[in-house]
């Protein structure tokens, strides 16, 4: 499920920003649990979403070079997370999906953390 448009992922890079992807099935596959309307037995497994939407975003950006995507994790236990992402210990799966759809070691640093500390860094203490 891709849930942004071109001008938007347009917009997002021409300012150096960052798409941030989460483990929750609602956002991933528009279905949730807790909205009765899918048996979160029957889902996909998140991983492989997360890992689609990754190309797909790459794919779509000027660069391609995976400036502008961060994976979030939201393990707080309010998201409905899908079953093979839902604890920190599931991380290196995605991160192994990752290498194995072509990912370099250098862009799965900047999509774990590197993108959004770098926002992090700009935004504090920097007055726009």
């Amino acid at each position: 499920m891709h849930d942004i448009r071109d001008d938007e992922i347009d917009a997002i890079c021409a300012c150096d920003g960052t798409i941030g992807i989460i483990p929750e099935n609602y956002w991933l596959i528009g279905c949730d649990a807790a909205l009765g309307n899918r048996s979160k037995k029957n889902y996909k497994n998140g991983i492989e979403f997360i890992v689609e939407t990754v190309d797909y975003i790459n794919k779509k950006t000027r660069r391609r070079n995976y400036d502008n995507i961060s994976v979030g994790t939201d393990f707080d236990g309010f998201a409905d997370a899908p079953n093979d992402l839902y604890k920190p210990s599931q991380l290196p799966y995605l991160i192994k999906a990752l290498l194995k759809n072509g990912v370099s070691d250098e862009n799965i640093r900047k999509i774990m953390s590197g993108n959004a500390l770098r926002l992090l860094r700009y935004g504090w203490g920097n007055p726009s």
